[in-house]
């Protein structure tokens, strides 16, 4: 016991000061959850979270929500401050291309993203475990818990979204 508090085990630094302050970064085997009310960027922030973190980390973000490329849009959007609407009609001028690019580069070998809908833990578990095969996965991120379909759909939803956040 002496040595594990004399020698605490590393953590994964996120992307907010302020967060590491308070959580000293994201420990192994630890279960964060983004709540918020509809409509004020959890994905947003999960995907921030990820993308940061795949600049040295291998990474995986199940979106059982948006598509790739919905996501990849708007994290590139909001760093580089380029018009969402222009990424998306493909109205890019040659140095927003260029950044764009460089940008995707720094993790596109770190981040995967499953964008597969309607999935089980088990699937989720499952996936996550080929990958783990392949590389070494630091961090694995679930957008978002009430579409991941329920062992017991007929389970009213807080035993439904218990179970999953115990199975996860």
């Amino acid at each position: 016991m002496l040595n594990q508090i004399l020698n605490p085990a590393k953590t994964l630094e996120t992307c907010f000061a302020g967060l590491n302050r308070l959580i000293v970064g994201l420990k192994q085997s630890g279960l964060y959850v983004i709540g918020a009310r509809p409509g004020v960027g959890k994905t947003v922030v999960g995907m921030q979270l990820a993308w940061e973190l795949a600049r040295s980390e291998d990474v995986l973000f199940f979106s059982l929500e948006m598509d790739k490329a919905s996501l990849l849009n708007r994290v590139v959007a909001g760093e580089l401050s380029i018009p969402l609407d222009a990424i998306e009609r493909g109205n890019l001028l040659p140095e927003w291309k260029k950044k764009i690019q460089d940008l995707i580069l720094t993790v596109d070998n770190r981040l995967v993203v499953s964008d597969r809908g309607g999935q089980t833990v088990s699937q989720i578990r499952s996936y996550l475990n080929s990958m783990i095969q392949r590389r070494p996965i630091k961090a694995v991120f679930v957008d978002y818990l009430q579409l991941i379909q329920a062992a017991n759909p007929k389970a009213p939803k807080y035993e439904q979204i218990s179970q999953i956040s115990i199975d996860l």
